[in-house]
């Protein structure tokens, strides 16, 4: 047993899984709402959460006739539940077979305490370790989850519990909202900051014409006047690099310590790889979301990605500034739509493109005033995210104390 669990009030119970909660096992009916259960978002009707997120989510037409009912109150266990915790459902509806759906049966109870509880730090751990014990493509079912241990409060201290935690992270949670609200102005501003300055003046009203309003003394070239492609092949001994839309261009081991992501080295074309030198642009499979990235370090990259190398003279940070601008990336966006799956922005097709080509004066001047401009902006950014991270942090523990009884509500 778990020392929180060794830790508990003498007034609470300690219970397994099984006698708080039952496995509910009524079906489906066809006109039950299809739902999706979610970490951010909670149980929602799946229009609304594609709504919300963008996200596209595919019914089970093949097995809607054998689906499981979901009622208020119930408990979903989801795919992701080992990071997310257990999510508590408000509204009817159902879910496929995928799902574990959990019903109350201990009483008293209170939905409140329980919601909380399931989706604690502490209660998540322990779904790790669950998880730890399955193998691949198991996922979580009733009969695991019934060997946990639960606490069992009173139901007067889960009630007590339940309305403190509400209202501690209902206030939290707003901060957390006026934070994104406040992050989101400051992107816009890098975003105009970069629109005025790259371009030399304000962007067309017309973003497809973003080129018309370039001062009269800069250049509009096709890409293939100022970038050619490298195509010399690395050396053996060359690190092999990983560029990201937020990290920009690193080496893959630097890549996987920051981010906990696995990369898989392409070991049977590494004698077929490109080289990457500092000052190249990389153009990688998410360039139309995130832009292109410059590298400052070299190394080599598989041949799924485009290496280019300026042709002439230039500003690297001038063309590291437009080439992840909005109406920049606007562009790329519009090359991967003529193109088929599977398919990816080569250097020919990059090539037909047409940029601003400023003086070099010009050039070192618009980078010097970005780096200048954008570093504060992003400091502000980074401030604002590490107080997210603050908030992330008080809430988890709040919660982890006062479902474990290790704080108690004041009467």
């Amino acid at each position: 047993m778990s020392d929180w669990l060794e830790n508990l009030p003498s007034t609470w119970q300690r219970r397994p899984a099984w006698t708080v909660f039952a496995e509910r096992g009524e079906k489906a009916k066809p006109a039950d709402e299809h739902l999706t259960p979610s970490q951010q978002y909670g149980v929602l009707p799946q229009r609304e959460y594609m709504e919300i997120t963008g996200n596209r989510v595919v019914l089970n037409l093949a097995g809607a006739d054998n689906m499981k009912a979901v009622r208020p109150g119930d408990f979903i266990i989801h795919l992701r539940s080992f990071q997310g915790g257990i999510e508590l459902s408000e509204i009817s509806g159902k879910v496929s077979t995928a799902y574990t759906v959990l019903t109350p049966s201990a009483s008293p109870l209170n939905h409140g305490y329980y919601r909380h509880l399931l989706k604690s730090g502490i209660f998540i751990e322990q779904l790790v370790n669950l998880t730890g014990q399955l193998r691949d493509g198991q996922s979580i079912n009733y009969a695991r989850f019934s060997r946990l241990i639960l606490p069992f409060p009173p139901l007067t201290d889960q009630c007590r519990i339940a309305d403190f935690l509400d209202r501690e992270t209902a206030e939290i949670d707003a901060m957390d909202v006026e934070l994104d609200r406040l992050i989101e102005a400051l992107r816009e501003r890098r975003r105009a900051v970069l629109r005025t300055a790259v371009l030399g003046g304000e962007l067309a009203a017309d973003a497809s014409d973003w080129l018309s309003n370039l001062p009269a003394d800069w250049g509009r070239v096709p890409a293939w006047a100022i970038f050619r492609e490298r195509g010399e092949k690395s050396g053996p001994d060359d690190q092999h690099l990983t560029p990201s839309q937020t990290y920009g261009v690193l080496p893959q081991s630097e890549y996987m310590e920051i981010t906990g992501n696995r990369v898989v080295l392409n070991l049977t074309g590494a004698d077929n790889m490109k080289a990457v030198r500092p000052g190249d642009f990389i153009i990688h499979l998410r360039s139309f979301q995130g832009g292109i990235e410059l590298s400052r370090v070299s190394g080599k990259v598989s041949n799924a990605y485009t290496v280019l190398v300026p042709a002439v003279e230039i500003e690297n940070g001038y063309f590291r500034y437009l080439l992840k601008t909005d109406f920049f990336i606007e562009q790329l966006v519009n090359l991967t739509d003529q193109l088929r799956d599977g398919q990816s922005i080569n250097y020919v097709r990059f090539s037909r493109l047409r940029l601003p080509l400023p003086p070099m004066g010009e050039q070192h001047r618009i980078a010097a005033e970005l780096d200048q401009h954008t570093a504060r902006i992003d400091d502000m950014i980074a401030d604002a995210n590490r107080l997210k991270a603050l908030l992330a942090e008080r809430r988890s523990t709040l919660i982890n104390e006062f479902v474990t009884g290790a704080m108690e509500v004041s009467a």
